[in-house]
Parts: C-alpha cells; structure tokens; sequence
C-alpha cells in the first residue's frame, strides 16, 4: 500500500517511492482527497512517456480516501502520474487532483 496525496512530492522534495517485489501481484494506492466532492471517481494511471498504462473502474471514496489497485503487470521501474477524474452529476468526468510516485522493482 502506498499513501499519496495530491501533488505527489512530500515535504522534503522526493518523490513517494513504491518498492514492489517481483513476486507482488499489484500495489494498493491510496489516494487522500483534499474534499470529497464526487460520489464515483476514476483513476488513469500514466507513466513517465505520457502513455496510459491502467485504467480503473468506477471507484467511490470512503473517508476521503480512495482505494485503487494496480496490477503489477502495468509498473514498470520508473515514474508514474495518477490522474484522479470525478463524475458530476451530468455524468461528465472532471479532473479533479494528480498524484506521482516512482516505482523500484525488487
């Protein structure tokens, strides 16, 4: 499981890093929403080329938090951007927050 928060880089400048075992089948990412302003949300995952690598299904937050899960198959060694989309109430996606994190493979 990997925390994140919007806009991706921590206090001290570095990326957050997610050290994934050859063996893992995917990483959890929770994503910490500033507010909880949608009732569905959707994730793209994009790596460090610009190319979408996973896209998740309808996802709702709980506690301002969301929980999304990667197939490790997707990641790669290298940085990634999460882009965060809500549904209005037109059924219209909105961008709503990005979040970055580097992947290790071990």
């Amino acid at each position: 499981v990997l925390a994140l928060f919007a806009g991706g880089v921590r206090s001290d400048g570095k990326t957050n890093e997610l050290n994934l075992p050859k063996t893992s089948k995917g990483a959890n990412l929770l994503l910490n929403l500033e507010a909880q302003d949608y009732q569905i949300y959707r994730t793209e995952i994009v790596d460090e080329n610009g190319n979408v690598i996973y896209r998740s299904g309808k996802l709702r937050a709980r506690n301002s938090k969301i929980n999304t899960f990667v197939p490790s198959k997707n990641l790669k060694r290298g940085d990634y951007l999460v882009k965060l989309y809500g549904f209005n109430s037109q059924n219209e996606e909105e961008s709503v927050a990005d979040f970055q994190f580097r992947v290790n493979r071990k």
